[in-house]
């Protein structure tokens, strides 16, 4: 047998391994930011960036 066809058998013959599945819950990130001490509720935003472009100076 060559090599490439000992590839395709050993490609064939290999099952998937079945993924894990995860439990998402929408509202865990929520909790965590929350346990860290952030409130959504007061979020601040970061200035607005300006549209004109600064030339640099030389």
């Amino acid at each position: 047998m060559g090599r490439k066809a000992k590839l395709k058998q050993i490609r064939h013959s290999a099952q998937p391994s079945p993924q894990p599945k995860i439990n998402f819950d929408p509202n865990e990130f929520v909790e965590r930011l929350e346990k860290q001490g952030y409130q959504l509720d007061r979020i601040e935003r970061c200035p607005e960036v300006t549209n004109h472009r600064v030339e640099p100076q030389m």
